[in-house]
């Protein structure tokens, strides 16, 4: 029985030491904004995004690795969820990718601390571009 006993409280003791030291490599996580953004046609007309009524993102936290990035702001669309489709990080870059409403987009976020945000679809590009910080 006590054996028992010791072979569960070390099972567990790996268990935790697993799961602690899996949070202790996680990647990082950013809190982004975004300070301009424009819009350009397939005519080569340039000027301000059409959201389609809807409020334009402001805040946003990127999470690479549970691979979704959450709208904090503004509080009309606080909680929505972008699914990141691919990850690749190189020379402190990061270089997210993903598909949304039948859109494709992709956004650089550097080491430095700027964020670059593209989107297209049929005719139309959005450039948006903002700052990041590393959420402690």
């Amino acid at each position: 029985m006590m054996k028992r006993k010791i072979e569960y409280a070390a099972l567990m003791g790996i268990l935790l030491f697993v799961f602690w030291a899996g949070g202790a490599q996680a990647g990082p996580v950013w809190i982004c904004s975004i300070t301009n953004a424009v819009e350009c046609l397939d005519d080569g007309t340039v000027g301000e995004p059409d959201f389609g009524g809807l409020e334009p993102a402001t805040f946003f936290r990127v999470d690479p690795d549970k691979k979704k990035i959450t709208l904090l702001a503004p509080e009309s669309r606080s909680g929505e969820i972008t699914v990141i489709d691919k990850v690749v990080e190189k020379d402190d870059m990061w270089v997210l990718t993903g598909i949304e409403a039948g859109r494709a987009w992709s956004m650089v976020i550097s080491g430095e601390g700027y964020v670059t945000l593209s989107i297209a679809y049929d005719g139309v590009t959005w450039s948006a571009f903002g700052h990041s910080m590393l959420e402690e």
